[in-house]
């Protein structure tokens, strides 16, 4: 228990519960926009009415890891309830997989009709979600902790990504630079690219202090 009674992780524990109530306050505003998707109904849908089944499996799996994510990162509820914490992770990693596999499936039914570098660009992205999740379930099933915790904070970032594409792409004036056909695939590669960057950069200077 001296791990709990340490006030730098008490410190720490508060920046990152402020984090997760951000996070989680986001992702709540972000699925009330897209309740409609949920009326089951041409109109709502529009071109996944016919593949609605595979656009369920990616929104509601990906609901759950955006949820759960959150709370493998504050460390007091690791070191407190590591059995919690090894569930959610278990239901974090289970969820991306469903979802990832329905949103690639996807890809290949809907997305061509917008652009081939648009399909790419959600590739990548999903290849990225992908990697960085499996090598936070094999670090672990090695016992490296830190890199463990540092691959799930890259899963998380790339899983974020797409409440981040959300808001970018209606902020005011944005298509006076083109088109969402434009416009869209550069959002895709922004959204992981430079949340990693910035995560990237942060470890580099923590590891040089």
């Amino acid at each position: 228990m001296e791990k709990i009674t340490n006030p730098l992780l008490f410190k720490g524990n508060r920046v990152r519960i402020i984090t997760t109530v951000a996070l989680l306050a986001s992702i709540v505003f972000f699925m009330r926009q897209y309740h409609h998707l949920f009326q089951f109904t041409p109109a709502a849908l529009g071109k996944y009415f016919d593949v609605k089944w595979l656009l369920y499996g990616h929104i509601v799996p990906g609901s759950i890891a955006l949820l759960t994510g959150p709370f493998q990162f504050i460390t007091a509820i690791r070191a407190k309830y590591e059995s919690f914490h090894n569930w959610v992770g278990r239901v974090y990693i289970l969820a991306i997989l469903v979802s990832f596999i329905c949103a690639t499936s996807l890809t290949f039914i809907t997305t061509d009709q917008v652009s081939k570098l648009y399909t790419v660009s959600l590739w990548f992205l999903l290849f990225i979600w992908i990697t960085s999740t499996a090598l936070g379930y094999w670090t672990i099933l090695k016992r490296k902790i830190i890199e463990h915790e540092e691959w799930m904070v890259r899963s998380y970032l790339t899983t974020f990504a797409f409440i981040i594409q959300n808001y970018v792409l209606k902020i005011p004036g944005l298509y006076s630079l083109g088109s969402f056909t434009d416009v869209s695939p550069h959002i895709f590669w922004f959204s992981w690219a430079i949340p990693l960057f910035i995560y990237q950069a942060y470890l580099t200077v923590k590891r040089t202090l």
